[in-house]
């Protein structure tokens, strides 16, 4: 008891802690929005009544959607009696801010548009420029138009470079991470938050922008690398003094990091008191993240029933708001909750729906077209590069020509044969990029193609008998031509039951490789050993004992490790079901770039001889381990056991399959 009273007087501290500082910095944001309210209203002048209106809206992060849109407006009123169309269209963009935090990204995207348009070509509106460019990204990527938002915001990019604006760099690099983010590709969302980290830039930048640290924190959780996560959410925190938005984001990824420790003391007051805040500031594209967040610690923590109900109204306002990028996200966490409440069936058709969605999702934003604009941004960003150099060169020669008239002639054929050559060479990189960027298409493509048939062939051998066995016997016993006893129908009420277990099983394994972007040899241990374990927890007359040796990082692409695990699922359940075995031992060694997966049962084993005749299974565990790019053998001989191994050498910390 002394213990609980304790823990419960910690929950309650850590509450206190943390509902003082989103007051405290709610708070400190209040007083400094009620000054510019203040001296809106003290203003003297139009002009200076639209600095103050602007100043209010730049606080866009911490204002309600429903007040920015006020100020937006007024300041559209006075900036048209005053005639200004650059301050009009200053005011459309905190306006159009508003309207994409109420779901409107389609028209924000329209009205960006009619923005720049309205620019024209002028240089006096730089600025705006980019922010508008970044606005319409960031509507491109709510609306799940993927493709175009990178190629956005490597546009806004190039020019931000090109006009050395630090500030719109980072926000596009941050875009671009973010963007690969909603799309599940983690690495390359951590790689471009790194970009973004490591612009030459003073501190204080992110003591304004600290969402990089906040997305990275979110990567870095998806991956499941904690201690990194929460280093960078911390520093997001601390950094923090203005932005609400931001800070209920951090809270919200915070509690998510502590769920995934299996700390859900220390996730709930974040949740609920970031929550809150989020409908202070209202703005449904995070609204819906939240409660997914609630929904999955609610399905963790005994309250399932209250989860499925958060997580469906999470995607009832997802599509109400055309969130349709979130959609994914809270059928997740429906599923989660599905399944801790015990309803099977509600779990596989949410598990079908995602699977349906990400394959959308996928074909509106294919790789290769992903890849593309990457490589136009980095021909542009040498193009960019090179007249920069041309530029410096002139300068000097410039210089050169003023101070020294006699070498006149001999700098311009010096400047004339430099031209040459740099247009020669850039010829040759333009071919060499283009060639290359056919190979690397072709690649993909071929990749895609054969991890999807992959995919297929996996749901349909696994899951297509099993549901088909369900379906039959459960069509028997509602229409069997006899009754059928009450004994009848519990024993295939039970094999029904054993069926859809084992078809829970087999969904969990794959989607547990499937999901992941790779995954290292020790994780596959964990799996395997696992599996094994649960396997054999109703066979209390075999034993199971296992021993790693592991001195080499060995890392298996998602379609290998889920090769590899069938092979030792089929070899598990010969060793129970034919071989009669009452041990066995799992065997797992990796040395100097080769790794070794052994399992031995000491059962009756069968004639070598017979290998590849009857023994159909051995045939499949060997074309699986082929199209895995390993080697699978299988020894045995009568009363003697048997052994089955899969093995392979690598050169590369990913091992490369056959195709």
């Amino acid at each position: 008891m002394g213990i609980s009273l304790f823990m419960n007087l910690s929950l309650r501290t850590s509450t206190v802690i943390i509902c003082c500082l989103l007051t405290m910095v709610a708070f400190t944001q209040t007083n400094r929005i009620d000054s510019l309210k203040m001296l809106v209203q003290k203003a003297g002048t139009p002009k200076q009544k639209l600095a103050m209106l602007f100043s209010l809206c730049e606080e866009r992060q911490s204002l309600h959607t429903d007040s920015l849109l006020k100020y937006a407006r007024q300041a559209w009123s006075v900036a048209n009696a005053l005639h200004n169309n650059t301050y009009m269209l200053t005011a459309n963009f905190y306006a159009n801010v508003a309207y994409l935090k109420t779901g409107l990204q389609k028209q924000v995207i329209i009205n960006c548009d009619n923005d720049l348009n309205a620019l024209g070509n002028s240089k006096e509106n730089e600025k705006l420029r980019l922010q508008i460019m970044q606005l319409k990204g960031m509507a491109l990527i709510r609306n799940e138009q993927f493709k175009e938002a990178i190629d956005e915001n490597l546009r806004l990019l190039t020019k931000a470079e090109v006009l050395q604006d630090t500030l719109q760099q980072i926000k596009a690099m941050n875009s671009i991470g973010w963007t690969y983010m909603e799309m599940g590709q983690n690495q390359n969302a951590i790689n471009w938050f790194y970009k973004a980290l490591n612009t030459p830039a003073n501190e204080v930048i992110f003591y304004t922008y600290p969402l990089v640290y906040n997305n990275i924190a979110s990567s870095y959780n998806n991956i499941q690398q904690y201690d990194s996560a929460l280093y960078f959410i911390n520093k997001s925190i601390d950094v923090n003094k203005y932005d609400l938005t931001t800070l209920a984001n951090s809270q919200n990824i915070k509690a998510d990091i502590f769920l995934n420790l299996h700390q859900p003391g220390k996730a709930q007051p974040l949740l609920e008191a970031a929550l809150a805040l989020r409908k202070r500031i209202g703005d449904p594209y995070y609204l819906v993240s939240d409660l997914y967040q609630l929904s999955v610690f609610y399905a963790h923590n005994q309250q399932a029933n209250k989860g499925i109900a958060t997580a469906l109204q999470g995607i009832d306002m997802a599509r109400t708001y055309n969130l349709t990028s979130k959609i994914p996200l809270l059928y997740s966490g429906l599923a989660e909750s599905y399944k801790m409440s015990g309803d099977t069936k509600g779990y596989a058709q949410v598990l079908e729906n995602i699977i349906q969605l990400k394959d959308t999702l996928f074909q509106k934003n294919s790789a290769e077209a992903l890849a593309g604009l990457q490589a136009s941004y980095d021909m542009q960003k040498k193009e960019n590069i090179i007249i920069k150099q041309k530029l410096d060169i002139l300068r000097k020669d410039y210089f050169i020509t003023g101070s020294v008239l006699v070498f006149t002639v001999a700098a311009i054929l010096g400047i004339l044969f430099y031209s040459s050559y740099q247009s020669r060479q850039k010829l040759k990189l333009k071919n060499l990029i283009e060639s290359q960027k056919e190979k690397e298409e072709k690649a993909i493509k071929e990749a895609e193609e054969h991890q999807r048939k992959h995919i297929a062939a996996e749901l349909h051998d696994n899951l297509g008998a099993q549901i088909s066995y369900i379906s039959s016997n459960i069509d028997w016993i509602i229409d069997a031509p006899t009754p059928l006893s009450e004994a009848d129908q519990k024993n295939r009420l039970k094999s029904v039951h054993i069926t859809s277990q084992g078809l829970m099983r087999t969904l969990r394994e794959t989607i547990w490789a499937l999901t992941r972007d790779r995954i290292t040899l020790e994780e596959f241990s964990d799996k395997l050993k696992a599996y094994i374990q649960t396997f054999l927890q109703f066979q209390p007359n075999t034993h199971f004992q296992s021993h790693e040796n592991i001195t080499d990082q060995i890392v298996f692409k998602p379609i290998q490790a889920l090769n590899i695990f069938r092979i030792f699922q089929e070899g598990v359940n010969n060793a129970l079901k034919y071989s009669k075995a009452s041990n066995l031992l799992l065997n797992i060694e990796a040395h100097n770039q080769h790794f070794n997966i052994k399992l031995t049962d000491n059962g009756i084993g069968f004639a070598s001889e017979a290998i590849g005749a009857d023994h159909y299974g051995l045939a499949i565990m060997q074309n699986r381990a082929a199209e895995a790019g390993f080697s699978c053998t299988v020894t045995t001989a009568l009363n003697q056991g048997t052994a089955i191994c899969v093995s392979g050498n690598t050169t590369s910390e990913l091992i490369q399959m056959n195709y």
